[in-house]
């Protein structure tokens, strides 16, 4: 009987250790983090018709966990998983860490290792609008004079677009001659339609 490659790897990983079973040596290689399977999950992420930025986002936060593995041996645990997630807490924010463990649990389960998916933490949201986080005017007038006293209009139009309309940065694509002669845009954006009025 002809044995496939994945078989063959099984075969080796059974032969070094008689007491693991070609079934867990089969599990095993499939808990290996290479280069391969970050190029697979990112095609895959395009059938899924991720944007753009989604797709480089997940591929970044991957990435990082990629590097934080230690060399010559990427196989993903638990413990491991778990590890990189308390390693996150002290360089980024809680919504920043979540949202690369969105990007991991995502690959754990293209790799179908879905039992290894990480919690996220879980965030109490605050019922009233934190003023320290709005623009204020006089911060608002400073990037618009920055922009211009650096001689770029067409960062002083964006930001008065962005602030005039409340679009997000990546929507301002649909700010269109015609969107302005109709008075309105409409945005596609994460699988949602909505129009913004100008």
């Amino acid at each position: 009987m002809e044995k496939n490659t994945s078989q063959l790897d099984a075969w080796a990983c059974y032969d070094k250790d008689k007491t693991v079973t070609i079934k867990e040596c089969i599990f095993m290689k499939r808990m290996i983090l290479d280069l391969k399977i970050m190029e697979e999950y990112k095609a895959y992420l395009y059938d899924e018709e991720r944007s753009k930025a989604t797709i480089e986002k997940y591929m970044r936060d991957i990435t990082h966990f990629y590097k934080y593995l230690p060399e010559g041996n990427k196989q993903i645990t638990k413990e491991v998983l778990v590890r990189y997630k308390n390693s996150l807490s002290d360089q980024y924010k809680i919504s920043s860490i979540n949202s690369m463990i969105v990007a991991l649990n995502g690959l754990l389960e293209f790799m179908k290792l879905s039992n290894l998916k990480l919690k996220l933490y879980r965030v109490q949201s605050s019922v009233f609008y934190e003023e320290d986080k709005e623009l204020t005017k006089n911060e608002y007038k400073r990037l618009l004079d920055t922009a211009l006293r650096g001689g770029n209009i067409r960062l002083y139009m964006l930001l008065q677009t962005i602030c005039g309309t409340g679009i997000r940065v990546s929507e301002h694509r649909y700010i269109t001659v015609e969107s302005l002669k109709n008075g309105k845009a409409i945005v596609h954006n994460k699988g949602k339609v909505r129009v913004i009025f100008i």
